[in-house]
Protein backbone atom coordinates (compact mmCIF):
# COMPACT_ATOMS: atom_id res chain seq x y z
CA UNK A 1 0.00 0.00 0.00
CA UNK A 2 3.16 2.61 1.00
CA UNK A 3 4.50 2.15 -2.22
CA UNK A 4 1.06 2.36 -4.11
CA UNK A 5 0.63 5.71 -2.33
CA UNK A 6 4.15 7.06 -3.34
CA UNK A 7 3.47 6.30 -6.93
CA UNK A 8 0.41 7.76 -6.77
CA UNK A 9 1.72 11.18 -4.95
CA UNK A 10 4.69 10.73 -7.38
CA UNK A 11 2.06 10.87 -10.61
CA UNK A 12 0.03 13.79 -9.15
CA UNK A 13 2.95 15.70 -8.65
CA UNK A 14 4.62 15.53 -11.90
CA UNK A 15 0.72 16.29 -13.32
CA UNK A 16 0.47 19.24 -11.05
CA UNK A 17 3.56 20.43 -12.25
CA UNK A 18 2.56 20.45 -15.74
CA UNK A 19 -0.74 21.86 -14.78
CA UNK A 20 0.80 24.73 -12.95
CA UNK A 21 3.16 26.05 -16.39
CA UNK A 22 0.31 25.68 -18.28
CA UNK A 23 -2.01 28.09 -15.92
CA UNK A 24 0.90 30.49 -15.85
CA UNK A 25 0.31 30.29 -19.59
CA UNK A 26 -2.62 31.03 -19.60
CA UNK A 27 -2.81 34.11 -17.10
CA UNK A 28 -0.31 35.74 -19.04
CA UNK A 29 -2.46 35.49 -22.10
CA UNK A 30 -5.98 36.65 -19.89
CA UNK A 31 -3.51 39.63 -18.44
CA UNK A 32 -2.92 40.50 -22.15
CA UNK A 33 -6.00 40.07 -23.44
CA UNK A 34 -7.67 42.42 -20.38
CA UNK A 35 -5.37 45.47 -21.65
CA UNK A 36 -7.41 45.30 -25.50
CA UNK A 37 -10.83 46.35 -26.27
CA UNK A 38 -13.22 42.79 -26.30
CA UNK A 39 -14.10 43.09 -29.72
CA UNK A 40 -10.62 44.07 -31.44
CA UNK A 41 -8.16 42.03 -33.25
CA UNK A 42 -5.42 41.86 -30.74
CA UNK A 43 -8.37 40.79 -27.91
CA UNK A 44 -9.60 38.30 -30.88
CA UNK A 45 -6.01 36.47 -31.29
CA UNK A 46 -5.67 36.38 -27.23
CA UNK A 47 -8.64 34.79 -27.41
CA UNK A 48 -7.98 31.64 -29.80
CA UNK A 49 -4.80 30.98 -27.57
CA UNK A 50 -6.22 31.14 -24.47
CA UNK A 51 -8.60 28.16 -26.04
CA UNK A 52 -6.03 26.16 -26.90
CA UNK A 53 -4.25 26.43 -23.77
CA UNK A 54 -7.60 25.47 -21.44
CA UNK A 55 -8.48 22.63 -23.83
CA UNK A 56 -4.46 21.63 -22.81
CA UNK A 57 -5.49 22.05 -19.20
CA UNK A 58 -8.98 20.31 -19.35
CA UNK A 59 -6.88 16.92 -20.72
CA UNK A 60 -3.94 17.28 -17.99
CA UNK A 61 -6.61 17.57 -15.71
CA UNK A 62 -8.85 14.61 -16.67
CA UNK A 63 -5.64 12.97 -16.69
CA UNK A 64 -4.66 13.60 -12.79
CA UNK A 65 -8.78 12.79 -12.43
CA UNK A 66 -7.93 9.31 -13.53
CA UNK A 67 -4.53 9.07 -11.62
CA UNK A 68 -5.98 9.90 -8.22
CA UNK A 69 -6.58 6.63 -5.72
CA UNK A 70 -8.65 7.41 -2.66
CA UNK A 71 -7.51 3.88 -1.52
CA UNK A 72 -4.21 4.75 -1.19
CA UNK A 73 -4.82 7.49 1.41
CA UNK A 74 -5.91 6.38 5.06
CA UNK A 75 -9.53 7.57 5.98
CA UNK A 76 -8.86 10.78 7.32
CA UNK A 77 -6.99 12.03 4.77
CA UNK A 78 -9.16 10.93 1.79
CA UNK A 79 -11.72 14.45 2.19
CA UNK A 80 -8.63 16.51 2.29
CA UNK A 81 -6.37 14.57 -0.31
CA UNK A 82 -9.77 14.88 -3.29
CA UNK A 83 -9.91 18.52 -2.23
CA UNK A 84 -6.75 19.36 -2.73
CA UNK A 85 -6.20 18.08 -5.71
CA UNK A 86 -9.84 18.50 -7.04
CA UNK A 87 -11.16 15.15 -7.27
CA UNK A 88 -14.39 15.68 -7.55
CA UNK A 89 -15.57 11.88 -7.57
CA UNK A 90 -13.55 11.04 -4.81
CA UNK A 91 -14.93 13.78 -2.65
CA UNK A 92 -18.45 12.64 -3.76
CA UNK A 93 -17.98 8.89 -2.80
CA UNK A 94 -16.72 10.06 0.87
CA UNK A 95 -19.05 12.20 1.12
CA UNK A 96 -22.22 10.07 -0.05
CA UNK A 97 -20.94 7.46 2.68
CA UNK A 98 -20.24 9.77 5.82
CA UNK A 99 -21.27 9.27 9.10
CA UNK A 100 -21.52 11.06 12.40
CA UNK A 101 -17.66 9.98 13.08
CA UNK A 102 -16.02 10.71 9.69
CA UNK A 103 -18.00 14.01 9.06
CA UNK A 104 -14.96 15.19 11.50
CA UNK A 105 -12.62 14.57 8.66
CA UNK A 106 -14.47 17.45 7.14
CA UNK A 107 -11.82 19.78 9.17
CA UNK A 108 -8.93 17.26 9.01
CA UNK A 109 -6.01 19.73 8.90
CA UNK A 110 -2.44 19.43 7.25
CA UNK A 111 0.08 19.53 9.29
CA UNK A 112 2.54 21.75 7.36
CA UNK A 113 -0.17 24.57 6.43
CA UNK A 114 -2.92 23.92 9.19
CA UNK A 115 -5.24 23.72 5.47
CA UNK A 116 -9.09 21.62 6.39
CA UNK A 117 -10.35 20.54 3.21
CA UNK A 118 -12.27 23.53 2.04
CA UNK A 119 -9.44 25.51 2.22
CA UNK A 120 -7.21 23.40 0.57
CA UNK A 121 -9.92 23.29 -2.41
CA UNK A 122 -10.31 27.06 -2.03
CA UNK A 123 -6.26 27.40 -1.86
CA UNK A 124 -5.89 25.79 -5.71
CA UNK A 125 -9.33 27.19 -7.42
CA UNK A 126 -11.23 23.44 -7.21
CA UNK A 127 -14.80 25.18 -6.73
CA UNK A 128 -16.72 22.24 -7.67
CA UNK A 129 -15.20 20.29 -4.82
CA UNK A 130 -15.68 24.01 -2.61
CA UNK A 131 -19.03 23.48 -3.06
CA UNK A 132 -19.89 20.43 -1.73
CA UNK A 133 -18.02 20.92 1.08
CA UNK A 134 -19.82 23.47 2.29
CA UNK A 135 -23.26 21.71 0.78
CA UNK A 136 -21.89 19.63 4.23
CA UNK A 137 -21.01 21.44 6.78
CA UNK A 138 -17.53 22.37 6.24
CA UNK A 139 -16.35 25.58 8.29
CA UNK A 140 -16.10 27.96 5.75
CA UNK A 141 -14.44 30.40 8.67
CA UNK A 142 -11.86 28.20 9.42
CA UNK A 143 -8.29 29.41 9.62
CA UNK A 144 -4.83 27.84 8.46
CA UNK A 145 -1.94 27.92 10.19
CA UNK A 146 -1.21 31.52 8.71
CA UNK A 147 -4.86 32.50 9.87
CA UNK A 148 -6.03 32.72 6.40
CA UNK A 149 -9.95 31.89 6.01
CA UNK A 150 -10.90 29.96 2.71
CA UNK A 151 -11.37 33.44 0.90
CA UNK A 152 -8.27 34.49 1.93
CA UNK A 153 -6.23 31.25 0.10
CA UNK A 154 -8.62 32.05 -3.03
CA UNK A 155 -7.64 35.57 -3.37
CA UNK A 156 -4.22 35.01 -2.50
CA UNK A 157 -4.28 32.50 -5.74
CA UNK A 158 -6.71 34.80 -7.74
CA UNK A 159 -9.46 32.27 -8.11
CA UNK A 160 -12.36 33.89 -9.09
CA UNK A 161 -14.52 31.68 -9.27
CA UNK A 162 -14.03 30.19 -5.58
CA UNK A 163 -14.12 33.97 -5.06
CA UNK A 164 -17.65 34.68 -5.94
CA UNK A 165 -18.78 31.35 -4.77
CA UNK A 166 -17.81 32.34 -1.11
CA UNK A 167 -19.42 35.90 -1.41
CA UNK A 168 -22.76 34.12 -1.66
CA UNK A 169 -22.13 31.99 1.32
CA UNK A 170 -24.69 33.49 3.57
CA UNK A 171 -22.89 32.95 6.87
CA UNK A 172 -18.99 33.73 5.72
CA UNK A 173 -17.61 36.77 7.13
CA UNK A 174 -15.78 38.55 3.92
CA UNK A 175 -14.51 41.32 6.51
CA UNK A 176 -11.84 38.30 8.62
CA UNK A 177 -8.51 39.55 8.86
CA UNK A 178 -5.51 36.86 9.14
CA UNK A 179 -2.02 37.15 11.21
CA UNK A 180 -0.81 39.81 9.21
CA UNK A 181 -3.93 41.80 9.94
CA UNK A 182 -4.61 41.99 6.10
CA UNK A 183 -8.62 41.21 4.86
CA UNK A 184 -8.65 39.47 1.98
CA UNK A 185 -9.56 42.30 -0.08
CA UNK A 186 -5.89 44.01 0.80
CA UNK A 187 -4.71 40.58 -0.32
CA UNK A 188 -6.42 40.23 -3.48
CA UNK A 189 -4.72 43.97 -4.24
CA UNK A 190 -1.42 42.96 -3.15
CA UNK A 191 -1.78 40.37 -5.34
CA UNK A 192 -2.54 42.64 -8.08
CA UNK A 193 0.74 44.81 -7.09
CA UNK A 194 2.53 41.45 -6.58
CA UNK A 195 2.12 39.69 -10.28
CA UNK A 196 2.87 40.17 -13.16
CA UNK A 197 -0.27 38.28 -15.15
CA UNK A 198 -2.82 40.20 -12.66
CA UNK A 199 -6.04 39.63 -14.92
CA UNK A 200 -7.36 37.18 -12.40
CA UNK A 201 -6.71 39.02 -8.63
CA UNK A 202 -7.65 42.46 -10.38
CA UNK A 203 -11.21 40.36 -10.69
CA UNK A 204 -11.36 38.91 -7.07
CA UNK A 205 -10.37 42.39 -5.82
CA UNK A 206 -13.18 44.06 -7.67
CA UNK A 207 -15.67 41.31 -6.42
CA UNK A 208 -14.60 42.09 -2.76
CA UNK A 209 -15.08 45.83 -3.71
CA UNK A 210 -18.53 45.49 -4.60
CA UNK A 211 -18.71 44.21 -1.24
CA UNK A 212 -16.82 46.38 0.74
CA UNK A 213 -18.87 49.45 -1.21
CA UNK A 214 -15.94 51.01 -2.24
CA UNK A 215 -13.94 52.05 -5.16
CA UNK A 216 -10.28 51.12 -5.46
CA UNK A 217 -9.08 48.59 -7.88
CA UNK A 218 -8.46 51.03 -10.20
CA UNK A 219 -6.59 53.04 -8.15
CA UNK A 220 -4.97 49.57 -7.17
CA UNK A 221 -3.93 49.44 -11.23
CA UNK A 222 -3.06 52.81 -11.36
CA UNK A 223 -0.31 52.42 -8.67
CA UNK A 224 1.28 49.43 -10.26
CA UNK A 225 1.85 51.75 -13.15
CA UNK A 226 3.49 53.94 -11.42
CA UNK A 227 5.93 51.57 -9.77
Amino acid sequence: MSSDREQTLQTLCRLDKSIAELEKVRDRILTKKDAYPDNSDKALRQTKQLNVVVSDLRALQAEKAAAFKADVFVDEQVPYMAAFHGNLSALQTFVSSMSPVTSHYLEHSDRTTGNTPLLAACARGHVDCAKILVAVGADVNARNLRGSTPLHCACENGHVEVVAFLLDVPYLSPYSVDRRNQSALQVARNACLDNDAWARFKECARLLEEVHLIPGILSCMNQRCNL
